[in-house]
């Protein structure tokens, strides 16, 4: 791809290089329908969904099919597309399952606020939160967006090569920044720009928004980081200390407020 000028994305470059890992060392003989099912049933015991899955087993039919168009290896897609076949019918294969509501605003409040009341953090994940909702962008999208992209007067942003799955590069999308979400995607701007220093540099319209490179892979981790912590059931508060009762429950007339058995005193 690279010989014809195309660049392959962040994701299918990770892929890519994970599936070199993992089936790299094998002869082509060895893919056969029996190593492409096991293939499938690691990737579910280590938490990969049906979806995960079958994007694994298409990236692997397309790297075999190049393979025979482009460089003439006798290689056949056919033990693939049975693996596909017997991972659906196990119910590793499959279509994810569809959102059937969207975050409170309560819940989106207690994730803002818990990304934010870390002192150290550098990246500001509860500022990318509240643009995300505000804007519907994705996390790469929002990496990449630069200031000369933001037109404050007209309140409108442009969006490079957005992704589309005929061509994204050249894709470029200008979107209107609303606020009608319960954020107000301008103000969080105009925040950004106090706390980031990029509006000073001589080159300041080509700068980022939010500079760190890793954005997206750093806000999911404390994303999903964060969530788990408030999935959590808050933990019982601590049992109060039996009191150590040493009256004679002989003794009439006395009462040491103790509801539990007595004990004799020594």
């Amino acid at each position: 791809m690279e010989e014809v000028g195309k660049d392959i994305g962040r994701s299918k470059t990770a892929s890519l290089i994970f599936l070199d890992e993992r089936l790299g060392h094998l002869r082509l003989p060895e893919l056969d329908r029996e190593r492409f099912i096991k293939f499938g049933k690691e990737r579910a015991l280590e938490g990969a969904g049906p979806v995960t899955v079958g994007i694994d087993l298409g990236y692997i039919k397309t790297i075999l099919s190049h393979a025979a168009a482009v460089h003439g290896v006798i290689v056949s897609t056919e033990p693939i597309d049975l693996a596909r076949i017997a991972l659906g019918r196990l119910g590793l294969v499959g279509k994810g399952d569809e959102r059937d509501r969207r975050p409170t605003q309560d819940e989106l409040d207690r994730i803002v606020s818990a990304s934010e009341a870390t002192i150290r953090q550098q990246i500001p994940v509860g500022r990318v939160i509240r643009f995300a909702v505000a804007t519907a962008m994705r996390q790469d999208e929002i990496a990449r967006v630069e200031w000369r992209d933001f037109d404050a007067s007209a309140r409108m942003l442009l969006i490079r090569n957005r992704k589309d799955p005929r061509k994204k590069k050249g894709n470029d999308q200008r979107i209107p920044l609303l606020d009608v979400s319960g954020y107000d995607a301008c103000k969080i701007i105009e925040e950004q720009g106090r706390f980031s220093n990029t509006r000073g540099h001589p080159h300041s319209e080509h700068a980022r928004f939010f500079r760190k490179l890793n954005l997206p892979q750093a806000c999911s981790v404390r994303s999903r980081a964060i969530c788990a912590d408030l999935a959590k059931p808050p933990s019982s508060p601590p049992k109060e200390p039996e009191p150590d009762c040493r009256c004679e429950a002989s003794t009439p007339g006395v009462s040491c407020g103790h509801t539990g058995p007595h004990k004799r005193r020594a």
